[in-house]
């Protein structure tokens, strides 16, 4: 009898704690269907930081076709996707109703980022806001890159509005690839990682090739260290929708890029023990918003499926919960023991 009354009491004990854990969860966040590295700083995502309640992009009125029509810039009639306005990919900037709104938006999301609009342009499917840095740049903190707003004429459009916010930042310290350490006969041959190399290098192929030095300067007597750091930018795509009650525009989806920079150094000791730095190879990402001459890139499973994202953000607006193929938000340090 007591044995059960000792089962019995664990139980309960055993519900109460997976109740607890339960209730402490946040809203169900759904797994990318990739491999993603799922990481502390992954999780810091707070969903509703960057919720807006701007304005609508008003809709093509015939009006406006026919306006488009009168000034020439329609060049023929292969344009056309129907009779139906909105069934037309037209550039609309030009259109009052649109540049009202753009000014208004413009100012509006200066007021809501604190960040100047540089540029505003139009494709096919979205009217494109695009972001000066902020004058006070928190290095720990995501800055917006863009914003895209879906046309209510694009073949993109559902019966929600939707716009996408780029979020770009860096984690604030390097990320250790590797370190090997010995003397220099000893550890040449042994293999390192390197940021955009595959597979590893030998320790020989790393001070010579990638950091530059001289191999008559690597004495075979010499203690020698040789590290690989790698820094990482990130760039995230965010969906969001405008929540058709309230008005406000909701984010809940996000893919994202992750860029690595290498830092290569080699360090050998004098013959008291004093570490002198031989040769450092270290790649400064440029621009820095959005570095084009990064080592390694990866790109998440649906980043440049727009159509795919605007389905899942749909579908998790109806779900009430949220998505993310992120590789993480750069708003957080790190101490660079662990992979970001």
């Amino acid at each position: 009898m007591r044995r059960t009354v000792i089962f019995r009491k664990k139980c309960v004990a055993m519900l109460i704690i997976i109740a607890l854990l339960a209730s402490a969860l946040p809203s169900r966040v759904k797994a990318a269907e990739q491999e993603i590295e799922t990481t502390p700083e992954n999780q810091q995502r707070e969903w509703g930081k960057y919720s807006t309640n701007e304005e609508s992009m008003p809709a093509l009125e015939p009006a406006d076709f026919e306006l488009l029509k009168r000034s020439n810039q329609i060049e023929n009639s292969n344009m056309f996707k129907g009779e139906n306005p909105n069934d037309l990919c037209l550039p609309t900037l030009a259109l009052p109703s649109r540049r009202k709104w753009v000014q208004e938006t413009e100012e509006y999301l200066f007021s809501v980022y604190k960040q100047e609009v540089a540029k505003v342009s139009e494709t096919e499917d979205y009217i494109v806001f695009e972001f000066n840095n902020p004058k006070d740049l928190d290095p720990y903190a995501e800055h917006v890159y863009k914003v895209e707003y879906v046309k209510p004429e694009s073949k993109l459009r559902t019966n929600y509005e939707t716009k996408f916010l780029y979020l770009w930042g860096w984690k604030s310290n390097y990320y250790s690839l590797g370190s090997k350490q010995g003397v220099w006969n000893t550890i040449k041959d042994l293999l390192i990682s390197v940021a955009g190399t595959v597979p590893q290098i030998s320790i020989y192929v790393f001070a010579v090739s990638i950091v530059g030095i001289a191999a008559s300067s690597l004495i075979g007597t010499n203690v020698v260290r040789a590290t690989s750091d790698v820094k990482y930018y990130y760039l995230n795509k965010c969906v969001q929708i405008k929540e058709p009650t309230f008005g406000f525009w909701i984010m809940n989806v996000e893919a994202g890029i992750r860029k690595g920079c290498k830092r290569c150094m080699v360090i050998q000791y004098d013959s008291y023990g004093q570490p002198i730095t031989t040769g450092v190879n270290e790649t400064i990402g440029a621009p820095p918003s959005n570095p084009a001459n990064a080592d390694e890139v990866l790109t998440s499973a649906h980043y440049n499926n727009n159509s795919w994202l605007i389905s899942k953000a749909i579908e998790m607006l109806i779900d009430d919960s949220t998505y993310s193929e992120s590789y993480g938000v750069p708003d957080v340090a790190y101490s660079g023991t662990t992979a970001p």
